[in-house]
């Protein structure tokens, strides 16, 4: 995956109004024909966006994946109901967390500082320019 970018893979636009078998008839049309134009390769890496959920066209063309899941949590609620949804272990790692952790802000050229040295110390080249 390029830096920076956590998911990439096929993203679809639908036609409007489409019903949710309409959109998997859709995908198993249009998906074939997008990696029909794909270069031959050995091997292909891929972190799809978790909003893709139709694999099967992939696997009828002979690509093979595994599974990582992503969690979301839903903004729009309010927050006491999105801390009421956690598990007890959950709220009680946040509150832990809470207390070892410090978010400060820092000026950009304190931070370009912090990301060159962290660099040095693993003998790894910036991969970002300044």
């Amino acid at each position: 995956m390029p830096i920076l970018t956590a998911y990439g893979g096929i993203f679809l636009n639908y036609p409007e109004g489409s019903k949710a078998h309409s959109k998997i008839s859709f995908d198993n049309k249009v998906i074939p024909a997008l990696i029909s134009q794909l270069p031959k390769v050995d091997f292909y890496y891929q972190q799809y966006h978790s909003s893709f959920n139709n694999w099967l066209p992939l696997y009828w063309s002979g690509y093979k994946q595994s599974t990582r899941y992503t969690y979301q949590i839903d903004l729009t609620q309010d927050k006491t109901e999105i801390w009421d949804a956690f598990k007890g272990n959950v709220r009680t790692n946040i509150r832990k967390a809470e207390k070892i952790t410090t978010i400060e802000e820092i000026e950009f050229d304190k931070y370009w500082e912090h990301l060159e040295k962290s660099n040095r110390i693993r003998n790894k080249k910036n991969p970002f320019n300044k």
